[in-house]
């Protein structure tokens, strides 16, 4: 239906509709959407969490990608997540209710204003905690986020010396986790004091003066490089792992005329000749995320217990929500082909088949047959089958005339999100 919405209505409206964060064909939010923010429960008064665990929050989440009206907002929503990447440790005050305000945030920013998110993340809780800010004091300067925050967050290798590190981490002291009781509910906040910040004049990136922490933001943004670096980030995720030179500087130019805001910078991109060349096509490996999201978005398959198996498809492909392997986040494109991570998605394509023209087939489902190879590729949104994906669809097709039209449709969901088609972007 949004194919054909914007096959008629033209490119320039999709694009328009995609990066304005308003619900596609002027609709009206999902279910889950309406529900924002996530509705996890806060600790309890004495500081317990209450009993919802990692496995609910990520179907929350999944649950989203799959009905949202809002497809890049939920898309850039992943993109920081795996940028500030933040993993569960419960035990360190990264646990459910942490990660989920920490969702909402870049939910709220997904297509807004980068500096504005970059203070608002530095206070926090589960990334502070996860980078040690939490014990960053004036006696003992701790430098795991000032490093992070140069190298992955907001500028790359090469652009900053480790003295910047130093001093940095030093403008960074004075944070502590503290237990609020809002009229929000009790949860665990920063709190500055400044008897733990070093007030002395510090020296970061050519800059000299007593900075403060949010200062620290300013002066790295401040930075040449660092509209460039965001720029190729972004290039990277949506188009191609290797952007020429030229086109990141068009990105980092919508990033630098708007002040920082992210909407202009995915227009240029999604309206620039690279986005739209056939090279750019199938560029990218589809994460676990991309790759589950969309096939069960495809059937329209986004009830409880099937999204809940979704969630363990989609760890044993090698992406668990909310639990990225290191503070990089996660490998990209080369790094999701490892052999068993490749048989975890076939094998989800397969279950998923099973679940809709089995147990989960629901009253205004998709029908269990779309007739040809085109029309099944179609379903997955695919609309130029590769020669050989096409091949084999219609010659499983020619010897299958006497089957079962629910055996025939189990098929064809499996082959489609098995080829190669389906796996790249």
């Amino acid at each position: 239906m949004e194919l054909d919405h914007y096959t008629a209505v033209g490119y320039d409206a999709a694009v328009t509709d995609l990066t304005s964060g308003s619900p596609l064909m002027g609709g009206t939010p999902s279910q889950a959407e309406a529900a924002a923010p996530l509705q996890v429960p806060l600790r309890n008064i004495m500081g317990r969490v209450a009993p919802r665990g990692l496995l609910d929050i990520q179907s929350e989440w999944l649950t989203r990608m799959i009905t949202t009206t809002t497809p890049l907002v939920e898309r850039m929503t992943l993109f920081l997540h795996d940028h500030f990447a933040t993993a569960f440790r419960p035990g360190d005050s990264i646990d459910t209710p942490e990660l989920a305000a920490q969702n909402d945030t870049f939910r709220r920013h997904a297509l807004g204003n980068w500096k504005t998110l970059c203070h608002e993340m530095l206070e926090d809780v589960a990334l502070s905690a996860w980078l040690d800010n939490n014990v960053n004091m004036k006696e003992h300067p701790n430098e795991n986020l000032a490093r992070e925050l140069m190298e992955l967050f907001t500028l790359g290798p090469g652009n900053y010396t480790e003295r910047d590190v130093r001093e940095a981490a030093r403008a960074l002291t004075g944070y502590r986790i503290g237990y609020s009781l809002a009229p929000t509910g009790p949860r665990n906040v920063l709190v500055f004091e400044a008897a733990r910040h070093d007030d002395k004049l510090k020296r970061i990136l050519g800059a000299t003066g007593n900075f403060m922490p949010h200062n620290v933001i300013d002066i790295v943004l401040a930075q040449p490089a660092a509209p460039r670096f965001l720029s190729q980030k972004l290039i990277q995720t949506f188009v191609t792992p290797a952007p020429s030179s030229d086109f990141v500087d068009r990105v980092a130019h919508s990033l630098i005329v708007s002040g920082w805001v992210l909407a202009p910078a995915l227009q240029t991109i999604f309206t620039s000749p690279e986005f739209k060349v056939a090279s750019s096509f199938g560029a990218l490996v589809k994460s676990p995320a991309e790759f589950i999201a969309g096939s069960l978005r495809a059937l329209d398959r986004s009830e409880g217990g099937i999204v809940r198996e979704a969630v363990r498809w989609m760890n044993d492909a090698g992406q668990a929500l909310y639990d990225p392997p290191n503070v990089a986040g996660w490998a990209h494109n080369e790094g999701w082909l490892g052999a068993g991570h490749l048989l975890a998605r076939y094998n989800a394509g397969n279950a998923l088949a099973d679940h809709h023209v089995n147990a989960f087939r629901l009253p205004g489902s998709i029908p269990v047959t779309a007739g040809t190879a085109e029309g099944w590729g179609e379903v997955f949104g695919i609309t130029d089958l590769a020669t050989p994906t096409s091949s084999a669809l219609r010659s499983y097709l020619a010897r299958s005339t006497t089957a079962a039209p629910d055996s025939v449709a189990a098929a064809m969901i499996t082959l489609v999100v098995a080829s190669p088609d389906f796996l790249v972007a």
